[in-house]
Parts: C-alpha cells; structure tokens; sequence
C-alpha cells in the first residue's frame, strides 16, 4: 500500500470514531438522536466516505502504476476531497450553524493543499 493511501486511512480510522463520540457526548441529552435531527449532514457524510471507499478501492485493487496518470491523479483527489468533506460535515454538527461556513472553508483549504504542494 503506498505511503499516502495508509497515511489518509490512518487519520480516518481515527478521526471519524473520534468525531462521531464527541457528537454522541455533546447531544445525549436530546430526545431525538443527532443524525435525525440532522439528516442532510448524515447523507452528506455517508456519501462522501462511500466514494472514499469506492476510490480507496479503485486504488488498491489497479495500482497506480497499472492507471494512467491523470486517473491516478484524479483518484488521489477524489480520496483527498472525499476524506476531507465527510470530516468536515461530521465535525459541523459539534459547532453552531454561524461556523459551519469556516469549517467548510478550512475543508477547501485542505482539499487544496494537495495541488499545492506538488
């Protein structure tokens, strides 16, 4: 597995159980349990971990050196996107609505910093 693939999946596996005890912490004592109460937010971080996984998959299973380049690419972006936009919706249910807008924010910033770097 490459470097950056287990580097990514690391931080999920830890990060996503994190982020989903602290919204259990923070509404135990509402009557409706967070992800009713928020729906949009559940969908939109179960999709974005599903392409994740299905370009994770992608990855693993053709290698890149058996992909052409700009798909390589394009599924390193897809994982980077992906990864990042479920993490940034699952931590937008621990702040209040007015930050939701720098979360997202912060996200594209991450998202972006892969073609920065490069």
């Amino acid at each position: 597995m490459p470097n950056y693939l287990s580097t990514i999946l690391a931080f999920l596996t830890f990060i996503v159980p994190l982020l989903i005890n602290l919204t259990d912490l923070k509404f135990w004592k509402e009557a409706d349990f967070v992800f009713q109460v928020h729906p949009i937010n559940t969908k939109v971080v179960v999709l974005s971990l599903l392409a994740f996984l299905l370009a994770f998959g992608i990855e693993l299973t053709f290698h890149t050196c058996h992909l052409s380049p700009t798909f390589a690419a394009l599924l390193r972006t897809t994982m980077v996107f992906s990864s990042s936009f479920s993490l940034a919706s699952l931590a937008s249910l621990l702040f209040p609505g007015a930050l939701w807008p720098l979360l997202f924010v912060h996200w594209c910033i991450i998202s972006n910093m892969q073609n920065l770097v490069r």
